[in-house]
């Protein structure tokens, strides 16, 4: 009664390792361990239901028969109804491994079925990730490009309807930067992200292009003519070449000539303070940006 009890034992944690080892690939995706681990999963369901001894027991009788049978002479007439002594096929011995097999088989077509289905989905979730990596990509260009607009007084100077949001064309290119920055915070909406990104990419093409064919126009002539001479004394105050008093005076005076024609951002402020007032300390320099916003 040990050898069966082993032999069950020993094809029940063999199906155990298999079901592991099948989960392990369906993880990696590994077609060859998967193949390893359905024919581990049919040895142990031979073992655990013991038809693997009938099949040896089968195997070694056929082959006793088969080499170690002598000649005998021929034998004598026997009457029709008497059959052959010889063993036949012990179909009713094999039908449990036959319908083993066949749940094995089985077993077999579904796992690789939800390996399909994982991998597929798999798949989808990398191509989404990809997606979405170049759509954040494409957010983060628009959001820094205009970042170093408004970090920029001379460049702002140059196209000041950019940052004016009484321009339709500025308010529609914000409220764009809005809701994308909002489809960006629902991960799962990749068709809503892609669709804000696209909106965000035409509203930035044309309020750019519609700041750069204004420029200064929009304002009467004597204002026009302050404006580029301010952004003149502003070019001095970001030289490095002039001195700290040089800087500093000709910052004040172009944020003087500004007063009441154009509000620069708080980002160019702060790059002004800085030029002008390199030996500041960083804590400093953030505390007179505050008192300045």
């Amino acid at each position: 009664m040990t050898g069966p009890w082993l032999l069950q034992t020993a094809g029940a944690l063999l199906c155990l390792l298999a079901l592991l080892a099948l989960s392990n690939a369906l993880v990696l995706r590994d077609r060859s361990r998967l193949v390893n681990a359905v024919m581990a999963g049919v040895m142990g369901m031979l073992m655990f239901t013991g038809q693997l001894q009938v099949l040896a027991l089968w195997f070694a009788r056929t082959v006793d028969n088969v080499f170690t049978s002598t000649p005998q002479p021929a034998p004598a007439p026997k009457p029709p109804e008497q059959h052959s002594s010889t063993p036949g096929l012990p179909w009713h011995d094999l039908m449990w491994p036959a319908v083993t097999i066949g749940g094995v088989a089985v077993l077999a077509t579904v796992t690789a079925t939800a390996f399909g289905v994982v991998r597929g989905r798999s798949e989808r979730r990398a191509a989404q990730a990809e997606r979405w990596l170049l759509l954040t990509q494409e957010h983060d260009r628009i959001r820094e490009e205009y970042g170093t607009y408004l970090a920029d007084p001379l460049a702002y100077l140059d196209r000041p309807t950019l940052g004016d949001t009484s321009v339709p064309e500025t308010v529609a290119f914000l409220h764009a930067l809005d809701a994308a920055q909002d489809a960006r915070r629902s991960r799962d909406d990749l068709a809503g992200y892609r669709i804000a990104i696209s909106v965000l990419k035409t509203a930035s093409r044309t309020a750019d292009e519609t700041a750069r064919r204004v420029g200064l126009n929009h304002l009467p002539q004597r204002e026009r003519s302050v404006v580029r001479q301010a952004r003149k004394i502003l070019a001095q105050a970001l030289n490095s070449g002039a001195t700290e008093q040089e800087r500093r005076s000709a910052y004040a005076k172009a944020c003087k000539m500004l007063e009441g024609i154009v509000v620069l951002p708080r980002e160019a402020r702060a790059a002004l303070e800085s030029a002008s007032r390199p030996g500041l300390s960083a804590a400093a320099r953030d505390q007179v940006n505050v008192d300045r916003a």
